[in-house]
């Protein structure tokens, strides 16, 4: 068993997206930082000059397109990267558990994108306005990936949350939120308040389309699990045919549903709370159309 395996295992990331992303997150910072590094140990532009970082210029869009999501692995420093890291881990496994692989990686993708494109959106603006509060500095960090799904994981589980739980987070958002206010304000880091902002923003928007039955990710998941991509194949609950069978539940019911057995599959019943698990068996109930027992959940 390697090092990695034993690290993995140990935070409970062994086999999990989360894992694999972080994985993903620190080799491309490494990459990215040896990539430079060489190109000037060289001194003779032998490489071919990549950029990474996102430039909300339009010349530097037509570029590197490619900035409007690689600016998710290049860091300002390795405490940026640490910090972002560890925000994933806390956020990563709960929103796996609940939303699944294949959403979860669908909405770090959508929200690197609402990331640059809120920055890219607002630097524009404040050139025709003629106001220029904003500079065109160059976007790195992948906080605007996680914050949109740690967004949609949080107002999707909030409902089965406790008192005191509810207070914890909603304390942790209002100190995000003042951050980002913060970077707003003042010009200290604008165009990644810029880019927190727009993730949020488009989780809510994702939250609330979920809400109301229509699945805004469907396409990519499919994609994502079709071609397993980070190990996003479809799990054995989602492979059952549960909306093809003469079910009542709709398909929100079903979401919810299916988000409940991702966390059977991960932590086990006991990590439901007790509302989650009545919510479970009723939901069970409903589909197979036969009274289930805490046991029967349980197995």
């Amino acid at each position: 068993m390697t090092i990695t395996t034993k690290l993995l295992r140990l935070l409970e990331l062994e086999g999990t997206l989360t894992g694999r992303l972080i994985l993903l997150q620190l080799v491309g910072w490494l990459l990215v930082g040896c990539w430079g590094e060489l190109d000037k140990f060289l001194g003779l532009s032998l490489l071919p000059q990549l950029l990474f970082g996102f430039s909300p210029e339009w010349t530097s869009i037509l570029r590197a397109p490619w900035t409007l999501l690689s600016y998710i692995f290049p860091h300002e420093h390795p405490l940026h990267l640490l910090a972002n890291l560890l925000l994933l881990y806390w956020v990563g496994l709960e929103a796996e558990r609940q939303l699944g692989a294949a959403r979860t990686l669908a909405l770090y993708i959508y929200g690197a994108l609402a990331g640059s494109l809120s920055y890219l959106l607002g630097y524009q603006l404040s050139l025709l306005t003629g106001i220029g509060l904003i500079l065109p500095l160059s976007l790195v960090g992948a906080s605007a990936a996680i914050l949109m799904v740690a967004t949609v994981s949080l107002l999707s589980a909030w409902p089965s949350y406790s008192a005191a739980r509810r207070a914890t987070l909603g304390l942790v958002s209002l100190l995000v939120v003042g951050y980002i206010a913060a970077g707003l304000i003042s010009d200290f880091n604008r165009g990644g308040a810029l880019a927190h902002l727009g993730a949020i923003l488009a989780g809510l928007l994702y939250w609330s389309a979920q809400h109301r039955g229509y699945q805004p990710s469907h396409a990519l998941e499919g994609y994502l699990q079709r071609h397993q991509l980070l190990g996003c194949a479809p799990s054995a609950a989602q492979t059952e045919p549960l909306a093809s069978t003469a079910s009542p539940l709709s398909e929100t019911e079903q979401s919810e549903l299916l988000a409940l057995q991702q966390r059977l599959r991960y932590s086990g019943y006991p990590s439901l709370t007790p509302q989650e698990q009545q919510r479970l068996l009723h939901l069970l109930s409903r589909s197979t159309d036969q009274p289930l027992t805490q046991g029967d959940a349980q197995a």
